[in-house]
């Protein structure tokens, strides 16, 4: 039974060896003889790779159909479902809902895979760095001294990985090798992604790297401290202190406050979500539609005491940071942290992996092996030193 955990194609990952003994007919009838077919067995190598990566973690692998740049990879897709190789849900595009495509190796094709010794390679000396328009869709980009320097931190994170493992508690692969995303150009993103990140916080408590426990390690505050490093402040206080409101509350609504465009659609997202009629609606939705997506109930925080108003809550937060309060609803202010949280951890990865100490890195922090604990977190408060120029509070997730 496959779960909902979704991780995008990406090229990185090849086959040790080429399934092309069964493959010839296929070429021969789907493709023009024009083409050379080397160029598709590079991309069902890729494909398939990553769809032996995704089972590793009983996963999906989430891929376009839109855009011409895919129309290679839909066909393999198509085949593969349709001689049982694989299963998958194509995506739904609406006002109500944006499920994106999707596609898992069916049980049995990974055991034959598994009976041919076909398995997975990582080729470190591809490019970890991935660019996306405003769709999310790939986009192409020119290399550079720049990108290669962009590049570096996640091909040496790669690179140590292959002389190490982790595992979860109950057994199931973690799938270290990570990727930076980049929206729309290099200036915004660029956070470091990886097949198991989005396993929730108990499991994660139990991987054990090389056979060691793990602490995760994170920043405190991150975002609202280089908020005020913008503006040349040091924070001092806790940020989630607001006059009138309990500190669990900001704490829920300050990561969408940071991220929005749009004060106006916060307080109304704020508002429904302390509106009981509505979150009925939402917990209504939300049992009879199981599946990933966008839907009329984004925005909503769950947790948010009854009878909140979004108005009085903005306000109560500019009074309290009103040194960074010009700062809220910018435009891309989201992406813009986001890409300096990216390189502070950039710089971390580049250093730990010179050091030799495999890790996995969580946007915000960094799992480790607990005896390198005190290694790990010297490293992050002096990469957060170097990259914004004060100082941060590390501790234990």
């Amino acid at each position: 039974m496959i779960d909902m955990n979704q991780f995008h194609l990406v090229d990185y990952w090849s086959l040790n060896k080429d399934p092309n003994t069964e493959l010839e007919e296929f070429y021969s009838s789907e493709f023009s003889p024009k083409r050379k077919n080397s160029k598709y067995r590079s991309k069902l190598s890729t494909l398939l790779a990553n769809l032996i990566q995704a089972s590793k973690s009983n996963s999906a692998v989430i891929y376009g159909r839109a855009s011409k740049d895919c129309q290679m990879t839909v066909k393999l897709v198509d085949w593969l479902i349709g001689t049982g190789k694989a299963e998958g849900v194509k995506g739904v595009r609406s006002s109500f809902t944006k499920q994106s495509s999707i596609v898992w190796l069916s049980s049995q094709f990974v055991l034959e895979l598994k009976a041919k010794k076909i398995s997975t390679h990582l080729d470190i000396d591809k490019d970890f760095i991935i660019l996306r328009d405003e769709q999310k869709n790939k986009v192409p980009f020119k290399k550079s001294k720049r990108t290669k320097e962009l590049n570096k931190a996640a091909a040496l994170h790669n690179k140590l990985w292959l002389q190490s493992e982790a595992f979860f508690g109950d057994g199931s692969a973690v799938i270290p090798f990570v990727c930076r995303i980049f929206n729309g150009d290099f200036k915004h993103g660029g956070r470091f992604y990886f097949y198991s990140q989005t396993e929730k916080k108990e499991k994660r408590a139990n991987i054990l790297i090389d056979g060691e426990p793990t602490v995760e390690l994170d920043y405190k505050s991150l975002h609202f401290h280089l908020l005020y490093a913008l503006e040349s402040y040091q924070l001092e206080n806790d940020p989630y202190l607001v006059s009138g409101y309990d500190r669990k509350v900001i704490k829920l609504a300050m990561l969408s406050f940071i991220n929005s465009e749009d004060r106006g659609a916060w307080c109304a997202n704020i508002t429904r979500s302390g509106n009981p009629n509505f979150i009925k609606k939402v917990l209504a939705w939300k049992k009879s539609n199981t599946r990933k997506g966008v839907s009329w109930s984004d925005g909503v925080v769950e947790g948010i005491p009854l009878g909140t108003q979004g108005k009085d809550l903005a306000y109560a937060i500019d009074l309290t940071h009103h040194p960074i309060q010009h700062l809220f609803h910018t435009p891309k202010i989201g992406l813009t942290l986001q890409n300096k949280d990216s390189q502070i951890m950039a710089t971390c990865l580049t250093e730990l992996a010179l050091l030799g100490i495999p890790t996995l890195p969580y946007h915000d922090g960094i799992r480790c092996p607990l005896s390198k604990v005190e290694v790990v977190k010297k490293v992050m408060q002096e990469a957060y030193k170097k990259e914004v120029g004060f100082n941060i509070q590390v501790c234990e997730a």
